[in-house]
């Protein structure tokens, strides 16, 4: 998606069956990322649109006029630029977070480091807080 959506303005927002503040048309998008199960898509306004696919969830890219793979009624989020439509189906949840809110979300601040991230620093002390977390996690649950 990012490769498909940043550096490109949005020329449509839609959030159907969704309370969120209006994103506006003219707004660019600066990158999306995924960090664990969220998917996030950062604007040039500072918002954040944050989405948990849990089980259910997907996000779809088509060209404009591209039949969707996916019925219309279970699209969360429909975001399109001239070149591409990325449509988000039954996600369980979306918020649009407010400039800086990302930084401070419960959800994302919770989350460890991603080892298949492009900023993982695979080091014998980062190896060996992983097995620790690992292995504490195991004990609080019950784990052999």
């Amino acid at each position: 998606m990012d490769r498909a959506l940043a550096g490109k303005t949005v020329t449509r927002f839609e959030a159907p069956r969704l309370v969120l503040r209006p994103l506006p048309v003219g707004t660019i998008v600066e990158g999306v990322e995924a960090v664990g199960k969220h998917c996030l898509i950062h604007f040039d306004d500072g918002r954040t649109l944050r989405t948990h696919m849990r089980m259910t969830g997907s996000w779809h890219v088509y060209r404009p006029g591209e039949r969707w793979r996916k019925p219309g009624a279970q699209a969360r989020i429909v975001l399109e630029t001239d070149a591409w439509v990325a449509v988000c189906f039954a996600a369980p949840v979306v918020e649009l977070l407010k400039p800086g809110e990302a930084e401070r979300h419960e959800a994302l601040a919770s989350l460890g480091p991603d080892i298949l991230g492009e900023t993982f620093d695979f080091d014998e002390s980062d190896l060996q807080a992983a097995l620790d977390e690992f292995a504490e996690r195991g004990r609080r649950f019950g784990a052999r």
